[in-house]
């Protein structure tokens, strides 16, 4: 048993009260653990042009683009 001295006297407090209590915080805690996001994002950002870098030069495309034949090598290239 756990005691609390109050006015001089100590009061019993029941071992399953105390951990009762404890119980409770934890579970508190937990719940506003998680419920808040873990990391904060960045607002969405929406991409409408890019530059191409290709065989046949640089120039600004609209996105969604499709590469053409003149656009890339036939073995493959690097995206950057």
């Amino acid at each position: 048993m756990v005691s609390l001295a109050r006015h001089g006297r100590s009061h019993p407090l029941p071992t399953a009260v105390v951990l009762l209590v404890v119980m409770l915080l934890v579970w508190l805690c937990s719940i506003s653990f998680a419920t808040t996001p873990a990391t904060v994002s960045s607002p969405t950002q929406v991409l409408q042009h890019a530059v191409l870098q290709s065989l046949a030069g640089t120039r600004e495309v609209e996105l969604p683009h499709l590469l053409s034949p003149a656009d890339h090598l036939p073995e493959g290239g690097l995206v950057r």
